[in-house]
C-alpha cells in the first residue's frame, strides 16, 4: 500500500511540474536528495536552464541533450555547440562529459566554450547512460530531445518535434528502409508513462547487461525481439510514441546499405542529418564507400562553413557538404522491412500483444516536420 502511494504521488509531482514548469519544485527536491555528484550537478544544470528564463517553445521546459567521451572527438565540440547556439538553443543544451582519466578532459573542453554548469561528469562509458540522464531530466518536469554527437542540424528542430509531441510522449527515428529504431534522435515527454518507461527500461537493462541498449529499447516497444523475456515477464503500458519521419526530415547517411540507410526527397527538408560515425571506424568490407570517411572533419573542422548562420543553409555554403547529402539520397524510398529475427509464433504473449498495437502506429505526418522556416520561426516566439 505505502508503494502504491508513493507511485502515485510521483505521478501526481510529474504531471504538476510537466503542465506548470515549477521554477522551484526541481531544486528544492534535489537540494533534499542525497545522490551522487552527477545527479547534483544535473539538478543544476537543469536550474540554470529556468534561471536563464529561455523561451519555452510550446509552453514546455526544454533541455536538449547529448553525450560525450573519448579524446577524439573533443576538438569538435566547440563548434558542435556554436551550432546549437546557431538555433537559440546553447542555454538549454545539457552535455554529459563521460571522463575515465584525467587525460581524457571533456568536462574542462566544454567549460571552456559553454555554460559551466550545463557540463556535467560522468565516469562510465556505456550507451545506457543516456536513459539514466534521461530519467532524471523527466523526472524533474522537462522535457528531453536526446542527439547523438554524430548528427548536424540543418533546421531547428524543436519546433517541428513539438509539433509531432501534440500526438505523442515519445519520438524516435529509425532506419529508412526498416522497422528498426535508431535512438539517436530521440524525444521523451515529461509524462507520467514515460518515466515509467524508462524506469522498466532501466531495471531490464540492469537484468540483461549484455543487451544492446538500442534493441533493449525498440523491444520493449514492441519493435524488436529480446531473450529471456520471460525472465522480465509482462510490461507496463507504453506510452504513446510514434516515428520521427526518415524519409526526408530526421534523416541518415549511407554507410552500410542503401536498402536500410539514406534518404530520399528534397534537401531544404532535411532538418537534422545522422552521419552515424560513432566509432571513428567502418568495416572496409561492408562500408559502401569501401573506406572511413571522416564527416566530423566536413560538418565541424570546416572552414568554408558558418556554423552560426541558421539562415544560410550548409550545403549552400560549401558544396561538398551538397556532395556529401547528395550521395546519401536515394531516387524512392525502398520499402519497409521488420526488424527482429523470430518469427511471430515465437514471441511470448506480451510481445504479440505489443507488435499488434505497433501495427497501428502511423508514421508521423511528414508535413509536420516540414513546416516552413516562417513557421518555425514564429512557434519558436
Amino acid at each position: 500500500m505505502e508503494s502504491g502511494v508513493r507511485q502515485l504521488y510521483a505521478k501526481i509531482r510529474l504531471k504538476e511540474l510537466a503542465s506548470r514548469g515549477s521554477l522551484v519544485l526541481p531544486l528544492l527536491h534535489l537540494r533534499r536528495t542525497r545522490g551522487s555528484a552527477t545527479f547534483r550537478a544535473v539538478g543544476r544544470a537543469l536550474g540554470s536552464t529556468l534561471r536563464a528564463r529561455l523561451a519555452r517553445p510550446g509552453g514546455h521546459h526544454l533541455v536538449i541533450f547529448t553525450m560525450v567521451y573519448g579524446k577524439r572527438l573533443a576538438q569538435y565540440l566547440p563548434a558542435w555547440l556554436q551550432r546549437m547556439r546557431a538555433f537559440g538553443h546553447g542555454g538549454r543544451t545539457l552535455v554529459f562529459c563521460l571522463d575515465e582519466t584525467s587525460e581524457e578532459a571533456w568536462v574542462e573542453a566544454c567549460r571552456r566554450c559553454h555554460e559551466p554548469l550545463l557540463c556535467v561528469r560522468g565516469r562510465e562509458q556505456t550507451a545506457a547512460n543516456k536513459f539514466h540522464m534521461m530519467s532524471v531530466i523527466v523526472n524533474d518536469g522537462f522535457d528531453v530531445l536526446y542527439l547523438d554527437f554524430d548528427v548536424v542540424l540543418l533546421q531547428d528542430p524543436v519546433p517541428p518535434v513539438l509539433k509531432a509531441a501534440e500526438q505523442a510522449e515519445l519520438l524516435v527515428s529509425r532506419d529508412l528502409g526498416s522497422e528498426c529504431l535508431n535512438i539517436g534522435v530521440l524525444y521523451l515527454k515529461a509524462h507520467p508513462d514515460v518515466a515509467a518507461f524508462l524506469q522498466e527500461l532501466i531495471i531490464w537493462l540492469w537484468n540483461h547487461p549484455y543487451e544492446f541498449c538500442q534493441k533493449a529499447f525498440a523491444g520493449l516497444l514492441g519493435v524488436e525481439d529480446l531473450h529471456w523475456n520471460e525472465m522480465f515477464g509482462d510490461l507496463g503500458k507504453a506510452p504513446r510514441w510514434a516515428i520521427l519521419d526518415p524519409v526526408n526530415a530526421f534523416v541518415s547517411s549511407i554507410v552500410y546499405s542503401g536498402d536500410v540507410q539514406g534518404w530520399t526527397g528534397d534537401l531544404e527538408n532535411i532538418i537534422i542529418y545522422h552521419f552515424l560515425d560513432a566509432s571513428g571506424a567502418v568495416d572496409t568490407k561492408f562500408a559502401v564507400a569501401g573506406r572511413y570517411v571522416n564527416l566530423f572533419d566536413l560538418f565541424y573542422a570546416n572552414p568554408k562553413l558558418d556554423l552560426a548562420d541558421a539562415t544560410t543553409p550548409l550545403f549552400q555554403q560549401d558544396p561538398q557538404v551538397q556532395d556529401e547529402l547528395l550521395g546519401s539520397r536515394l531516387p524512392a524510398a525502398p520499402s519497409v522491412s521488420a526488424c527482429g529475427n523470430l518469427p511471430s509464433s515465437a514471441h511470448p504473449a506480451w510481445k504479440r500483444r505489443q507488435r499488434a498495437r505497433t501495427k497501428t502506429l502511423a508514421l508521423v505526418d511528414r508535413s509536420n516536420s516540414q513546416l516552413s522556416r516562417g513557421a518555425r520561426l514564429k512557434s519558436i516566439g
